[in-house]
């Protein structure tokens, strides 16, 4: 057995777990006209990503209907029986949003490609939705298209969805692509606000339903790190004691370090202190493989380590 283990650290590059796509999606079947401002229909997380449920902020205390989330107190603008994007007057209020976050667990990557989602409006209800992220701080909105076509959607100058008919029917195919740089082997958490604006009355409604996130997980591959986790060393490799030391060179930010077997099972988190070296005690743990990922504010490294009484 040790000689096996022995040859498993010596020919160890790395470790990866092969990407899992997954499609979460987000009915709102629990939501009642009581149910307050998040969603309390349960979730079943994708492999490596802890998801949020919807919330809704800045708008009313409580959904006005069930089954769908949606909510009243949105900015006003429109104009009914509009059927002009030009004739429309409100702006999109940063105080009044849904949100929903995905957060890779410690270990794990997140890659997003895109969300699509039903929406509906009462009689005096929004005109136009606008999707951004926490990826710019919620500065831009993502890009939508429609997909599948539908005649009553409209693309607007500055990525905005226009439902270009004064309707109430439940509208179907708003896609917002998520993929590109932003969206690819994040290690922190993505979040998503659906800005409703340009309502033709107070009372007026925004709704979602069927909102579908496309996407996929991983295990980050040991040895994963940008410039600054380069200079890191972790010593020694074997440790025929199951006490390990990380070293962090020349990197004076705060970190902090968490050891996983290959499961994904957490098996301790430590602290690392601003000068010296840190040591992490797996003594009582059995021998094998385990992966130490640290992390700091705005990255991460990755590292294997080989317990062999």
């Amino acid at each position: 057995m040790k000689s096996f283990l022995l040859l498993l650290c010596s020919t160890w590059v790395v470790v990866t777990l092969k990407a899992q796509t997954f499609e979460l999606s987000y009915t709102f079947d629990s939501v009642r006209t009581s149910t307050g401002t998040t969603d309390p229909t349960p979730i079943i997380n994708p492999p490596g990503i802890l998801a949020s449920r919807f919330s809704a902020h800045g708008v009313s205390q409580n959904p006005n209907a069930t089954g769908r989330f949606s909510f009243t107190g949105w900015p006003l603008g429109g104009i009914s029986g509009t059927t002009s994007y030009s004739s429309l007057s409100g702006k999109l209020d940063t105080g009044k949003y849904f949100e929903v976050s995905l957060e890779p667990l410690t270990g794990f990557l997140l890659n997003l490609d895109s969300v699509s989602f039903l929406f509906q409006r009462s009689g005096t209800g929004i005109r136009t939705i606008s999707v951004r992220s926490n990826e710019d701080n919620f500065s831009n909105n993502l890009v939508p298209s429609v997909n599948p076509p539908n005649p009553d959607l409209t693309i607007e100058p500055g990525n905005i969805i226009f439902l270009n008919k004064d309707i109430t029917s439940m509208q179907t195919g708003s896609t917002i692509k998520a993929g590109g740089s932003l969206f690819t082997n994040s290690f922190k958490p993505i979040t998503f606000r659906f800005y409703g604006f340009n309502a033709t009355g107070g009372t007026g409604t925004f709704s979602l339903d069927e909102v579908d996130i496309f996407g996929s997980s991983s295990l980050v591959p040991t040895g994963m790190a940008n410039e600054q986790g380069k200079d890191m060393r972790v010593y020694p490799d074997p440790s025929i004691t199951g006490v390990f030391y990380l070293e962090k060179g020349e990197l004076t930010q705060v970190c902090d370090a968490t050891v996983y077997s290959l499961s994904g099972k957490k098996i301790l988190n430590v602290a690392f202190p601003l000068t010296g070296r840190l040591e992490v005690n797996l003594a009582s743990e059995q021998n094998g493989i385990y992966l130490l990922h640290v992390t700091w504010p705005g990255s991460y490294s990755v590292y294997k380590l080989c317990l062999m009484r």
